[in-house]
């Protein structure tokens, strides 16, 4: 466990930095190059890569040809080829023979050969992965070997890059920040390893004393975190050293004070000689043994991080790194299957099919849920649903109630060219909130009539094995506030009552993945505006993104490294602190309308009310008589003018109408006499 735990400790470091995972700058295709991603568009047997220049996507780089060396289960190797088409896209088809094995795709871009991580080859969905120069260019000794994938000296092998608990995860670098990303460093399943991009550390975590490049952190800054692994805490107030050696120069020294996570930094390292060695010292507790790191030198492009903790863990005995998810294809149609049937497989958080599991496919129109269909897994997981009616304006899902946690499926729609396949993954769940870390960002926005826009940007990640479920939680806004939503990445996670001002979870939160809870809504100001909330989970970084033009006023408040993604606006860090905290700033000099108008407003509504009050006052009462009296007239007119013209259906109709005005005259007893 302490190795796991160790692995949680580059997410909080990733998490703490300033701006916040969700303030860095765009997605870097160089960090997804040679990730496969399992995709349900993409039919099964059949593989798309995509090469892409320095340029990144609005670099294609067509006519050139890609190398696909494919094993099956047996071992059994072939090597095919493709050439890019447009969007620079190679596609390789046919490949379900090799259902169950691997496959390792590379290029040469500029003389340098891209390789891809072992790509599982599926039978129930296709892949997509891309090639990037200047990602991970390998030695042709290595990315060209002949004896393909499986060989442990091909580009792709697991033991050079594709570890499936190392940063070969799909999710591992399709985030803004690899480092930042839980799937890529923080998830207790997936620990940083030598990647496709150079991250360093083992394949069961980071390991003490050993520093290591962190993502999503700038050039020239190092982030030292000291923990403690008995109670899974950092160690505030430890005073950190960083002694940097130059050859022919005196050793220099600089101190810093880890912060109420554990963690200190050091900035300003990028103007070092590149012979400079750095080690970093500190004492995590009084009276006990001074650690000191392995030296080290500082990435040239790229922020380094370094873990202290206390206790004895290099010497704990090597662990085998957890199997990482492998993650599961969306609803899809397949041809295979009649049209009406709903196949659905249910895993568990490794993989293991879940038997004698009751299954529920729900039918939803406008109107509500209007059909279900339910069945049982049988000892492969799967369970067959036949006879389930297609309607054209219905959507559908799959629902599992899974150790008294409900688990959903994403809306799909049944087709008449086959049947759906549905995969769910489900979990043992939790409900203590110590298992989640989190991070906030406030986005404030001036709106008319005196209100605020506040976005509340909420993510958080779930360590351990578990899943986070506690249908009792509400997650809301601050007192006061005003026409909540969840926000639409959040929709997933949360369900809201119109007018509730809170929401609740939806489903449990999955261990290991970084979920979304963000919510929006609008306060009431007067020029000045005072927010206070407290996070339900810990948080590893508060931040908070305000106009210019405005005046922030919060306790430790510093703007961050990290530019606003939106113009005229900067991003300030508040740092970090135990769930239930209350985080407090104060933002003035918001705009607020003239009193003036809204005095004028009020008195012209107030003039049109008693101008409307006069008229039905003074107005003269009309009774039903005289309005009857009113179109006998008008018919009878209307019978003398149009005499001539009228034809007999149009006199017939007036007949009718003044006969029936008659008879209504005679029920009122008002009938006058007849001349």
């Amino acid at each position: 466990m302490k190795m796991r735990w160790l692995a949680f400790l580059v997410f909080s470091l990733a998490m703490s930095g300033p701006g916040g995972a969700w303030a860095g700058p765009p997605i870097d295709p160089k960090q997804m190059s040679g990730i496969p991603r399992p995709d349900a568009t993409v039919a099964a047997g059949s593989l798309t890569v995509r090469v892409l220049g320095a340029g990144g996507f609005a670099d294609p780089v067509v006519g050139v040809t890609v190398e696909l060396d494919v094993r099956d289960a047996s071992g059994k190797q072939e090597r095919r080829t493709a050439t890019t088409v447009e969007q620079g896209r190679a596609q390789f088809d046919g490949l379900g023979a090799f259902a169950g094995g691997e496959a390792v795709a590379r290029v040469v871009l500029g003389g340098e050969t891209i390789a891809s991580l072992p790509i599982a080859l599926r039978s129930d969905v296709g892949t997509r992965v891309m090639l990037v120069a200047g990602a991970a260019a390998m030695p042709p000794s290595a990315a060209g070997s002949p004896s393909g994938p499986g060989s442990p000296s091909a580009a792709g092998s697991p033991s050079a890059a594709g570890s499936p608990s190392a940063a070969g995860s799909p999710s591992a670098a399709g985030s803004p920040s690899a480092a930042g990303s839980p799937s890529a460093a923080g998830s207790p399943e997936a620990a940083p390893a030598r990647g496709p991009h150079g991250e360093t550390g083992g394949a069961t975590g980071p390991l003490p004393g050993e520093a290591f490049p962190l993502a999503s952190s700038p050039a020239g800054r190092l982030t030292v975190g000291a923990f403690n692994l008995a109670n899974r805490q950092g160690l505030e107030g430890v005073e950190i050293t960083l002694v940097i050696e130059i050859p022919g120069a005196e050793a220099q020294e600089r101190r810093a004070t880890t912060d109420a996570i554990g963690k200190a930094v050091f900035e300003e390292l990028t103007n070092l000689p590149a012979a400079a060695i750095l080690r970093v010292e500190g004492t995590l507790e009084p009276g006990g043994e001074r650690q000191v790191s392995k030296p080290f030198a500082m990435a040239p492009d790229t922020g380094m991080a370094l873990v202290l903790a206390k206790g004895d863990v290099a010497a704990e005995a090597p662990q085998a790194a957890p199997a990482a998810r492998q993650p599961l294809p969306g609803p899809r149609m397949l041809p295979s299957l009649p049209a009406g049937v709903v196949q659905v497989r249910v895993v568990g958080s490794t993989d293991a099919p879940v038997a004698n599991q009751k299954v529920v496919v729900r039918k939803q129109t406008a109107a509500g849920i209007d059909d279900e269909w339910s069945g049982q897994t049988d000892a492969t997981g799967v369970a067959r649903l036949e006879g389930v009616t297609r309607q054209q304006d219905a959507v559908y899902s799959v629902a599992v109630n899974y150790g008294g946690a409900p688990y959903r499926s994403t809306l799909f729609l049944m087709e008449e060219r086959g049947g759906v396949a549905v995969d769910l993954r489900v979990f043992e769940t939790t409900r203590d909130r110590g298992v989640l870390r989190s991070a906030l960002q406030f986005d404030l926005e001036e709106r008319e009539n005196d209100l605020a826009q506040i976005v509340m940007v909420y993510e958080a990640l779930v360590t351990g094995d578990k899943a986070f479920w506690d249908p009792e939680l509400e997650i809301g806004a601050v007192p006061g506030a005003k026409g909540l939503v969840v926000l639409r990445p959040a929709e997933r996670w949360l369900e809201h009552e119109e007018k509730a001002p809170f929401a609740k979870l939806r489903e449990p939160l999955p261990p290991g993945e970084r979920v979304n809870l963000s919510l929006g809504y609008l306060v009431d100001h007067t020029g000045e505006l005072t927010i206070a909330w407290s996070p339900p989970f810990e948080t590893v970084e508060v931040s908070v993104v305000v106009p210019n033009a405005l005046d922030l006023d919060a306790p430790g408040a510093r703007p961050g490294d990290l530019k606003s993604p939106v113009a005229d606006k900067t991003v300030y860090v508040l740092g970090s602190g135990p769930a239930g905290r209350e985080v407090r700033f104060s933002a003035s000099g918001l705009r607020v309308a003239n009193p003036l108008f809204r005095w004028i407003a009020a008195a012209v509504a107030g003039f049109l009310v008693l101008v409307v009050l006069a008229s039905m006052l003074v107005r003269r009462r009309v009774s039903a008589a005289d309005r009857l009296r009113q179109r006998k007239a008008a018919l009878l007119d209307l019978l003398q003018r149009r005499s001539e013209t009228m034809d007999v259906a149009a006199r017939n109709r007036t007949m009718r109408s003044l006969d029936r005005v008659h008879r209504q005259l005679r029920a009122l007893e008002q009938l006058e006499p007849r001349g």
